[in-house]
């Protein structure tokens, strides 16, 4: 190990060789600069450095990627996992002496004279926390009270963990809304300890600095959405609901933020409270939460007056109105079954033909406040309404908003694709809209190049919930095969995928762009 350093009146440079990286640390008056490259040998060719820029804002550091060879600088500090792919460490503590903890101790020791945040220990936090404490004060605190490091924060709580109080904090939050008691919960709240194991029991809580807990930036996101709904302490009990913890992996984009907004601005405060407390309960709570906002914006008008009161109830009131097969005609005759039955009446009555609407909704819903409504499964006019949302152009091949499949195609559906895998197919532009919200990509564009017959969208569920989708062109080669966020598909779920779809004669097998996706 080679450690040189140069001290300067105003200036300081330490360079260390260390786990294969050559570390360059560069502080100055305004602040420092980290550069991250390969260290030389024989065997180790040069390659372009990796240059980060801290500069201390306000009580925190922001830490900036420099875009070489420009003077470029990107704010990237709310995402410190950005570092783990330039060195060798992970989200947890770093090991004494090594590139981790030595980049840890500059940054710490940087974010103590600029006035920022600064653990203790920075070794113990990591370097990952010590970056995201020392950019977000509010974020350090959550450390500093047993929450574990994550690698990237959402960028709709930046602007309140970039606070350094609880009480500022609840005012970028919540605006009018931010009591004390609000800026207490939302203190309080953002650290979710989970229940003790044996082994915690026998430590008596471990060692000094360890982390207990997650961070609970899923009660912050749910209090958010009823900001603009709820009375104050309602927003105080979404902060500490109760619950298990919920990790990144079920945190909501700024994209979902905005819908849950809107969607409990039309449930209103009551109902809004009670299926955000729901989805802060249980461990399925967030993705029926996530699964509701987007059935919402496309069956919402379908709903009753009084609507479920309990998240549950009321995703599952939802989904009875969302599209439910993409060719009933095919499916029946693919599955031998005979003419379709009609529904059964309710109540054991006639239900008289669905007629247009004439009157306003609010007459509508004053008329029928005293009587019974039937169940939204067995009202014709909306299933058939259901199918329409949103309005397309008509086509030839989808006069009714419906995708109509071959029954070639149509055998896909509900098809086992191997363990834990199955293939869904999508049923109308409402459904692919859901599908787009699901994974985070544009996908619920295509509804007129599906109806057109240009592409064929096949989505792939693991364990019951959509993870991928794959294009594939009228020529049977595979366009685009992506997750969330558009990430690659990984190669045990592409290969027995592609194989099925090319057993099926969807993919042709024979072309040599599909050879890589088959795994020939």
């Amino acid at each position: 190990m080679r450690n040189e350093r140069m001290f300067a009146t105003v200036t300081m440079v330490e360079r260390i060789e260390v786990d294969g990286h050559l570390l360059t640390w560069d502080v100055g008056a305004a602040g420092a600069t980290l550069t991250v490259a390969p260290a030389l040998g024989p065997s180790r060719p040069a390659a372009r450095p990796t240059v980060f820029r801290l500069t201390a804002i306000e009580g925190r550091l922001r830490l900036g990627l420099a875009l070489l060879p420009t003077d470029r600088v990107i704010d990237v500090s709310h995402q410190p996992a950005l570092l783990t792919q330039v060195l060798p460490v992970g989200l947890g503590p770093c090991a004494p002496g090594s590139a981790g903890a030595t980049v840890a101790r500059w940054i710490g020791d940087l974010a103590g004279v600029m006035g920022a945040w600064r653990h203790s220990d920075p070794a113990v936090i990591g370097l990952v926390g010590t970056v995201g404490g020392a950019a977000l004060p509010l974020l350090g605190a959550a450390y500093a009270a047993g929450a574990a490091p994550v690698g990237e924060v959402p960028r709709w709580a930046v602007d309140v963990l970039a606070e350094a109080a609880p009480a500022s904090a609840a005012r970028v939050g919540f605006g009018p809304r931010a009591t004390r008691p609000v800026a207490r919960a939302l203190a309080k709240g953002l650290v979710a300890s989970p229940p003790p194991t044996p082994e915690d029991v026998a430590n008596l809580g471990g060692a000094p600095g360890a982390t207990t807990g997650s961070l609970a930036l899923f009660r912050l996101a749910i209090a958010m959405m009823a900001a603009s709904v709820v009375e104050p302490d309602c927003l105080a009990r979404l902060l500490v609901a109760p619950g298990p913890p919920h990790g990144p992996d079920r945190w909501p984009d700024v994209e979902g933020l905005h819908a849950g907004r809107m969607v409990m601005a039309a449930l209103g405060p009551n109902v809004a409270t009670q299926v955000l407390l729901d989805a802060a309960a249980t461990e399925q709570g967030p993705r029926l939460l996530d699964e509701l906002l987007s059935d919402f914006g496309a069956v919402g008008d379908l709903l009753p007056a009084r609507v479920a009161t309990r998240l549950v109830d009321l995703h599952r009131q939802c989904r009875v109105l969302m599209p439910i097969d993409p060719n009933p005609e095919a499916s029946r005759s693919n599955r031998g079954m005979g003419a379709p039955r009609e529904p059964a009446p309710a109540h054991g009555q006639p239900e008289p033909e669905a007629q247009p609407r004439t009157e306003p909704r609010a007459q509508l819903r004053t008329r029928g406040q005293n009587r019974p409504q039937a169940p939204t499964a067995q009202r014709p006019d909306a299933r058939r309404r259901a199918l329409r949302p949103p309005r397309v152009a008509r086509t030839r091949t989808a006069p009714d908003g419906v995708f109509r499949y071959s029954s070639e195609v149509s055998r896909l559906h509900q098809m086992d694709a191997g363990p834990g895998m199955r293939l869904v197919l999508p049923r109308s532009p409402a459904e692919l809209s859901v599908w787009g919200h699901r994974l985070r990509n544009c996908i619920g564009s295509y509804g007129e190049a599906v109806a057109a017959e240009r592409s064929l969208l096949v989505g792939v569920e693991m364990i019951g919930e959509l993870r991928f989708c794959l294009e594939v062109s009228p020529t049977g080669a595979v366009r685009q095969f992506l997750g969330d966020r558009n990430r690659m598909v990984p190669d045990h779920v592409a290969t027995p995928v592609c194989r099925v779809l090319a057993a099926a004669g969807i993919l042709d097998a024979g072309s040599h762009d599909n050879q890589i996706w088959l795994g020939a």
